[in-house]
């Protein structure tokens, strides 16, 4: 079993520290939280998995396939693979929690599929980079550690 605190791993991020960071990953999911700043731009793309964002903290519009909705907390937004989708117009700093399935193509850097690390580099299987794999590639991701039992 791993248990995680999002709002400790919410807590715990600094400034400069990555836009995504991972926390579980297993063969048939991974999940992280995702940050972006009030004014800026979600450059992601398709991805090859299913999606389910969950907004923690924060306001903006999302398209997904065409349609938008406002966004905010308690947010819950499901995103078929490869559909276009992005946060866009985001009036406050915005904190969601992403779950992928199966696990996201691209894992962390130093996370293996089981979730303990063989520290492979990291490239999107579709050699296209949204944010969260862009910083896969640069090794600008970290893995948040599991709750204490």
């Amino acid at each position: 079993m791993e248990a995680h605190n999002v709002d400790e791993i919410v807590r715990s991020w600094s400034a400069g520290s990555p836009p995504y960071l991972e926390f579980l990953r297993t063969a048939a999911m991974s999940a992280g939280v995702y940050r972006l700043s009030a004014g800026s731009a979600d450059p992601q793309q398709p991805h090859r998995e299913d999606e389910l964002y969950l907004v923690l903290r924060g306001r903006a519009l999302m398209t997904v396939g065409g349609r938008e909705t406002t966004v905010g907390p308690g947010s819950l937004v499901f995103v078929p693979a490869m559909v276009e989708h992005r946060f866009h117009t985001i009036s406050e700093d915005l904190d969601v929690l992403v779950v992928f399935a199966p696990a996201e193509s691209a894992p962390s850097p130093g996370v293996s599929p089981s979730g303990t690390g063989d520290a492979r580099p990291s490239v999107s299987p579709s050699g296209t980079g949204d944010a969260a794999t862009a910083a896969l590639r640069t090794g600008a991701v970290t893995r948040a550690s599991p709750a204490p039992e």
